[in-house]
């Protein structure tokens, strides 16, 4: 059996590239105020990075993405287009 060694990106990392976009640090705390919470939460969520690079918090329930793993992708600079689910393609359900 042979052994392959892969080497991996650790799970927290973020490029420089993506922390230093301007666009992703955007205040969420005041889109919130400004949209309300449906649009927020289905456009804005977990958008942009988190400000608080100091204290230690529940990265969880924070509006902000801290790693990769749960960055979400603004929908204003990635177009995103409907897909039919491959259960109602197929007639099953």
């Amino acid at each position: 059996m042979s052994h392959v060694r892969t080497i991996g990106i650790k799970d927290d990392y973020v490029p420089d590239c993506l922390m230093i976009f301007s666009y992703l640090q955007c205040d969420l705390l005041e889109e919130y105020k400004e949209i309300g919470a449906y649009a927020f939460y289905m456009y804005k969520y977990k958008t942009a990075w988190c400000p608080n690079k100091k204290d230690s918090h529940d990265s969880k329930s924070c509006i902000y993405a801290h790693h990769t793993r749960d960055f979400r992708r603004p929908p204003e600079l990635f177009k995103y287009a409907a897909e039919d689910c491959e259960t109602l393609i197929k007639g099953l359900g």
